[in-house]
């Protein structure tokens, strides 16, 4: 096993959800691009039991890896303090995890 699966394994492992917290979807998610919009006028926050963690490579949420690319400085505020500001510059990779995540009830926009 390389260097790289047994980080993986272990960021997963350490962000793994127990079973019995249930995050909260919405029941009708708006629709992206009003995601988009909304993202820059309100931000961004970690639903409370989201576990999040990073290293130099990847971004560990709720037990899954994801590679962090061009918004890596983003990435690893948002862990740091769990809600962010997000602006009109961000990759279109960042919004879409963040939309999927909201899909999830992984976080949600701030008020």
């Amino acid at each position: 096993m390389d260097r790289s699966a047994i980080k993986q394994f272990a960021g997963c492992f350490a962000t793994d959800v127990k079973p019995q917290i249930v995050f909260d979807a919405p029941d009708e998610p708006m629709l992206r691009a009003a995601f988009a919009k909304a993202l820059l006028s309100k931000g961004v926050a970690f639903a409370a039991a989201t576990l999040c963690l990073y290293d130099d490579e990847f971004l560990f949420i709720n037990g899954e890896a994801f590679v962090i690319k061009g918004d890596a400085t983003f990435w690893r505020a948002f862990a740091d303090v769990r809600h962010a500001r997000v602006s009109d510059k961000q990759a279109v990779e960042t919004v879409d995890a963040l939309y999927a995540w909201y899909c999830d009830g992984w976080l949600q926009l701030r008020r």
